[in-house]
């Protein structure tokens, strides 16, 4: 026998329904305020600037390659060898699921994937005209990610923010396009090891005040995603019971 439910709406479905745009933007506000502060430079136009290879940049900064705060994991596993082990798995397509990462035994994973760890962001090096990158903090252990991403790590906690809003840039970005190789469409790629030498205005002051800065709005968009998540598997668990009528709201 069929049973009919009667559920009203929770107030937060109304909010959270937002929370997508409320991401966008406060992406768009991090990205702004990177182009301010390191391409720019306004909160620093009352000093002496200095002609340099890439630019005028404020006197007293540096000209760094980007190895000089990000490296790239090549530490690897192949989970088939864990058959049992819980692995936390972020994928392409987990990406594109509301970046929800798959929980899956090592017997499901059926190729070598690269360890990530705290610190890290993970940016798709796979058809790179579709930007993917993935900040990710805190991680359940045992995770894992695709052989597709690169899995950057920051090498100062307190620039991790930083890293993030760089690798985020329209300058990265147009620098990663200018070097992708492989045939045209999804199979394009670009190599790991020549983004490390792109060079960069640098100061370590001025990065970890920038990051102290962006790190509540990044944290912001995280505790987003995770309620996008939650709503979405709520959703796709009511969605059926509505479609055949077991289900009906209140408004």
């Amino acid at each position: 026998m069929n049973t009919t439910f009667n559920i009203s709406r929770p107030k937060r479905h109304v909010i959270s329904a937002r929370k997508k745009p409320r991401n966008h933007n406060l992406e768009d506000q991090a990205k702004a305020l990177y182009k301010s502060w390191f391409v720019d430079f306004e909160p620093f136009k009352d000093e002496k600037f200095v002609n340099t290879e890439i630019g005028v940049i404020p006197e007293g900064w540096d000209v760094q390659p980007l190895r000089t705060i990000l490296q790239y994991s090549k530490k690897s596993i192949n989970p088939q060898k864990y058959p049992e082990t819980i692995f936390t798995h972020y994928s392409l397509p987990a990406y594109d699921n509301s970046k929800e990462p798959e929980v899956q035994k090592g017997h499901e994973i059926m190729s070598n994937k690269f360890v990530i760890e705290n610190n890290m962001i993970l940016f798709s090096k796979l058809n790179p005209r579709i930007k993917r990158i993935w900040y990710i903090d805190n991680i359940p252990f045992n995770s894992i990610c695709s052989t597709e991403f690169i899995a950057y790590k920051a090498l100062d906690r307190n620039s991790y923010p930083y890293c993030w809003c760089y690798l985020n840039s329209d300058m990265f970005y147009d620098k990663i396009m200018s070097s992708v190789n492989g045939a045209t469409g999804s199979h394009q790629r670009f190599h790991a090891e020549e983004t490390l030498d792109i060079c960069i205005p640098y100061n370590r002051t001025a990065i970890q005040s920038f990051s102290a800065l962006i790190k509540p709005m990044l944290e912001s968009v995280i505790k987003n995603e995770a309620e996008i998540r939650v709503l979405k598997n709520e959703r796709d668990l009511l969605l059926p019971h509505l479609m055949n009528g077991k289900m009906t709201i209140n408004n």
